[in-house]
């Protein structure tokens, strides 16, 4: 898997984008989609696992995976989850 990014621009992007980004091949999405992308699999990853999912907890699991985001991304991405959740 290669770097993944974005929380494009709301909490819970529309399903028109997300069916749009399941079109695109991951080379050819912009840097922010690819550490989305790569945040969301790490945290569901930890989420199954039956883990806390934190930022430091992606940003490992981000790290053994050999991939790599802008340091905010999990810190946001935790914040979103303790926000939200990840039910729905």
């Amino acid at each position: 898997v290669e770097d993944s990014s974005a929380l494009a621009n709301s909490v819970r992007p529309s399903h028109s984008v997300a069916a749009e980004m399941a079109n695109v091949p991951v080379s050819q999405l912009s840097k922010e989609q690819q550490d989305e992308l790569v945040c969301t699999y790490a945290a569901l990853i930890l989420h199954d696992d039956g883990a806390d999912v934190t930022a430091q907890g992606m940003s490992n699991l981000i790290k053994a995976a050999g991939c790599t985001v802008e340091g905010y991304w999990p810190m946001l991405m935790a914040k979103m989850i303790s926000t939200v959740g990840m039910d729905a």
